[in-house]
């Protein structure tokens, strides 16, 4: 499946690697190594990610408070958010 990352959830991405750098250089490897592991999980079963209120689907990270938020439409993958669990919820529904 192709997968595509919206320039603000990229964004997100890119901030939230370098605030974990900041902290510590293996966190930061470990952040990126579950959003990995996440986007493969997501394109290999894209069905079985619950839906959102919005009508997107998240799969949340086990080690970190973040779910990458998806649409899964005609064989592509549109990652819209990494999205925080505590901070601003629901903000990324404005993106759909």
């Amino acid at each position: 499946m192709i997968v595509k990352f919206d320039s603000a959830a990229k964004a997100e991405f890119d901030e939230t690697l370098l605030w974990y750098g900041q902290q510590s250089f293996e966190a930061a490897l470990r952040f990126s190594a579950e959003i990995d592991a996440a986007i493969r999980k997501i394109a290999d079963e894209p069905k079985r990610f619950s839906r959102t209120l919005a009508k997107c689907q998240r799969c949340e990270l086990i080690r970190f408070p973040y779910s990458v938020i998806f649409f899964a439409i005609a064989g592509k993958i549109r990652i819209v958010a990494i999205a925080h669990h505590k901070r601003r919820p629901g903000y990324w529904r404005r993106r759909v």
